[in-house]
């Protein structure tokens, strides 16, 4: 008849690295086993955690880019008014709308 620490280290020895320390009873082993289970719930919920903030950062990107595309409009718009004679720009206005529209090609 096989004793469990003997058991214990034969198993630990083959299945896992316990370095030089494996488990000698079954409530070592226990105990190890809680261990592991509490650290995987605390990683799990930081992953949860790192997942929201990466939902809320695209989220914010989302938004810079919608308002990036507004501003395109914008000049779009305001540069095709000046081309019809809509509305007077000075030269330099005319420089900084049509630098703004580069941005985008």
């Amino acid at each position: 008849m096989v004793e469990i620490p003997t058991l214990l280290n034969e198993v630990c020895s083959r299945e896992s690295d316990f370095g030089s320390s494996p488990p000698t009873s079954l409530s070592d082993l226990f105990y190890l086993f809680d261990s592991l289970l509490e650290t995987k719930k605390q990683i799990e919920t930081k992953e949860l955690e790192l997942e929201r903030q990466l939902s809320d950062i695209v989220l914010q990107k989302n938004h810079i880019s919608n308002k990036i595309l507004q501003f395109k409009v914008i000049l779009t718009e305001i540069s095709s008014a000046a081309r019809r004679g809509d509305i007077p720009l000075t030269t330099t206005e005319e420089f900084q709308i049509l630098q703004g529209l580069q941005t985008f090609k």
